[in-house]
């Protein structure tokens, strides 16, 4: 890959990072609860911890006064430094677990160091005392033994307070507690032998304190602490400006080592990759960016190379391509530097993001998936490789990023901000996000985002943020499953704007999903809180329209029915759902009454129950009209309704008509059938069907034309059974006539006297013992008559 593709930032960029030659901080500190070691002092005994008054007076008994070096000279003076210290040949450290305490201790400061882990030698240098009023100026430590370069100290149980360590180095200031006074603890801290130290005063009780050198051993020599202020200060300024170039995105720069997807972490990165994320996440703070560890993921498929020797055609073996097909790359798989992760997906890379360019030279792929000779293709192999890598962008260009893969991620994303961010920073964003919204409306993952969506804006409480998205997104992508957030938002935007979002939402999709423009009309009612008169009248004009655009629906649903089977059964997917989408259910259409009669609309609720007879073939009057009418019955004083009478008169007669006396065993094995073709084989089998004796019939024909007698069959549902006999030439389709459609028939009936019975009981309310006497009358034989059947 050409550097010279990439713009004079990136290229800097790249300069720069590549002078990071080790990883680590200039100090290290922790605390563990542990076994104690067994620590002995000639002339003294061995330590209890916490340790005793009368030990500490005894140390200091057979200790000296600490000096300090000043140039070449080594002095004493208690202005500078004021504590005791006893040489290592005075005091000897061990025990069981002292062995496995100490590699804890220093596994961690090699690590926070920097530093080679397992070639970190050590030496105990002194032990020292601290009394009360006791500190050390600040100052650098010389070099003690051959390649030492840090200092440890590990603080021992003891009572008081005070005497923090504080390490500075480049800039920067690491203030340390190393107090340690539960008979388990041990208090530890270490810094680079170059790095500016003090001791300040221990305010209260005493401080005691085992000193090791550090030196490596068989490894690299340093001087001192890495130092990347300078190159940090340098990295931002170099951010800023590939910000104001614009030339990507964001910039991915692929670390040296490989980690897990589970085990990718900055805590967890290793010898330079550590480095590099102390110095980017430091400039990208510094530079107003965000920054990230992801896996980058790439695939590559294609032919893979071929060997044609000897007769041969056969893949040769390994991870070579002859030609790339298509080629993927994405970032997934998102930590932060705080070790959450949040939910990004996945994003795809752009031309020039890549640092360093050559990273990706000579990569072994992870995975190599071959597949097969498939018919007429030949084999195809698939190339995987992953990369660790960290990635950074502007800070104010986050929501743009993800959006553009993902609108869900994006929500989710700023969702997981609002208890990060000032609620002006979270409306920005939402801004952001009203202002990339996608278009399209053909991903149903987009009805969960605008639902989220709509409850942030909620959240927000800007009203303007509100109105826009909804007129310029929420009225384009209309779905429903956005219902609840939307009525939540409708109510508190106030009848004025939310009346006329309200109204324009009917407007535009009562034709289209009238089930769901039920469902929010429902929802907005139950919202109605302490502005029911406000809104009254805003909830009339909508409920009317909705009403009045009934008829639209259920004529193109109808539509969409007659397209499900025109002509000989002949079945078009598309339209089966598009007829589900458009055909009110039993639930939208009680709604609609409810709503009606609610606000005083009776003259469009009778005008619906007309519109309703109208379309029995939407609104079935024996399936889904007794399920509105039970459902109906149950809202209190709506059984008296003319509307209601209506409907329960319809459903009542067309069950009554059908079902008023169970039906009739045949007598005969006639099958009632109009066949709409005029060809030999239709007229064979028209004739086959109304025969009343014959039951079997044989037609030996060739295959295309017994598949045109299945279809025949099953597109009329004719009660027949047919079998292919395989003898002779052509083969014969052999057909038997059942009794399926009086086993139809009366599982048909039963479930109409169901109904039939649930009728009964939800008369209405005006109408026992007046004009609906005979209707009852007819119902109560039908059921006497079920009962005997």
């Amino acid at each position: 890959m050409d550097t010279k593709a990439y713009g004079p930032a990136s290229r800097q960029l790249i300069k720069l990072l590549k002078k990071v030659d080790r990883p680590g901080n200039y100090c290290a500190a922790g605390r563990l609860i542990v076994p104690m070691p067994r620590v002995t002092v000639d002339q003294v005994g061995m330590l209890s911890f916490p340790v005793l008054l009368a030990q500490i007076e005894a140390l200091i008994q057979v200790a000296e006064r600490a000096p300090y070096g000043k140039g070449t000279r080594t002095l004493t003076d208690t202005s500078v430094r004021d504590c005791w210290q006893l040489d290592a040949k005075q005091v000897r450290v061990g025990g069981r677990g002292w062995s496995d305490t100490f590699k804890k201790i220093m596994e961690q400061v090699s690590q926070e160091l920097g530093l080679p882990d397992g070639k970190l030698g050590t030496e105990l240098y002194k032990l020292l005392v601290y009394r009360e009023g006791g500190f050390f100026a600040a100052h650098r430590d010389t070099e003690k033994v051959p390649g030492m370069i840090a200092t440890l100290s590990l603080s021992l149980p003891t009572p008081g307070e005070g005497g923090e360590l504080v390490v500075r180095h480049g800039g920067e200031a690491t203030t340390i507690d190393m107090s340690a006074q539960d008979p388990s603890e041990l208090a530890f801290a270490a810094f680079y032998a170059d790095c500016l130290h003090e001791a300040r005063p221990v305010t209260q009780g005493h401080r005691i304190s085992l000193v090791f050198n550090l030196f490596v051993r068989n490894g690299p020599q340093w001087e001192g602490a890495p130092n990347y202020a300078d190159l940090t200060h340098e990295v931002a300024a170099c951010l800023n400006k590939w910000r104001k170039q614009g030339k990507t995105e964001k910039l991915v720069w692929l670390l040296d080592h490989g980690y897990s997807e589970e085990g990718l972490s900055f805590d967890t990165l290793k010898g330079t990759d550590a480095a590099v994320a102390q110095v980017l996440g430091r400039a990208a703070e510094r530079a107003d960016c965000s920054i990230y560890a992801a896996t980058l993921h790439i695939s590559e498929t294609g032919d893979p190379e071929m060997d044609y020797g000897y007769g041969n055609e056969e893949p040769i073996s390994g991870d070579r391509l002859a030609e790339v097909h298509d080629r993927d790359e994405h970032l997934e798989n998102w930590i932060a530097p705080d070790g959450s992760r949040p939910q990004l997906g996945k994003l795809h890379l752009n031309g020039g993001e890549i640092h360093p360019p050559e990273a990706l030279k000579n990569a072994d792929p992870d995975d190599e998936l071959l597949e097969e000779y498939h018919g007429n293709y030949g084999p195809t192999l698939e190339l995987i490789y992953r990369f660790a890598a960290l990635v950074i962008w502007p800070k104010a260009q986050t929501v743009k990023i993800v959006a553009g893969r993902s609108i869900g991620n994006a929500v989710s994303w700023v969702e997981d901000q609002c208890d990060r961010e000032d609620p002006a920073s979270i409306r920005r964003m939402l801004a952001v996000l009203i202002e990339v919204w996608p278009e399209s409306t053909y991903f149903r993952s987009h009805d969960d985002a605008r639902e989220d969506m709509l409850r942030l804006l909620d959240a927000a409480g800007d009203t303007n943020l509100a109105t826009r998205f909804i007129n310029g997104t929420v009225l384009k992508q209309y779905t429903g499953g956005e219902n609840q957030s939307l009525a939540e938002l409708i109510r508190k935007l106030g009848p004025e704007i939310g009346g006329r979002i309200m109204l324009s939402l009917v407007e535009r999709y009562m034709l289209k999903r009238s089930k769901e423009v039920l469902a929010l009309l429902t929802l907005v009612a139950k919202r109605r809180g302490k502005a029911q008169l406000e809104w009254r009248d805003v909830e009339r004009a909508s409920v009317r329209t909705a009403a009045g655009g009934l008829r639209a629906s259920l004529e193109a649903a109808a539509e969409a029915l007659n397209k499900i089977t025109p002509g000989h059964g002949y079945r078009h997917s598309g339209s089966k759902t598009e007829f589900k989408r458009l055909s009110p259910d039993a639930k939208a259409l009680r709604s609609l009454f409810v709503l009606t009669e609610r606000l005083g609309l009776t003259a469009e609720s009778v005008q619906a129950a007309q519109i309703i007879a109208a379309y029995p073939r939407i609104v079935t009057p024996d399936r889904m009209l007794p399920t509105v009418v039970s459902g109906l019955n149950r809202i209190r004083n709506f059984s008296g309704t003319r509307a209601y009478r209506m409907l329960w008169r319809l459903a009542v007669d067309f069950l009554l008509e059908r079902s008023s006396v169970p039906p009739s065993e045949p007598t005969n094995w006639q099958i009632d059938v109009d066949l709409p073709c005029d060809r030999e084989l239709c007229t064979e089998l028209q004739a086959f069907c109304t025969h009343h004796t014959e039951r079997v019939k044989r037609f030996k024909v060739a295959k295309a034309s017994r598949l045109y007698l299945r279809h025949l069959i099953k597109s009329h549902q004719l009660d027949l059974d047919y079998v292919t006999e395989r003898k002779g030439s052509p083969y014969s389709l052999v057909c038997t006539k059942n009794r399926n459609g009086y086993k139809r028939r009366l599982k048909e009936y039963a479930e109409d006297v169901k109904r039939i019975s649930r009728l009964s009981s939800v008369v209405p309310t005006h109408e026992r013992g007046t004009i609906e006497a005979e209707r009852l009358q007819l119902l109560e034989s039908a059921l006497v008559a079920s009962k005997g059947h």
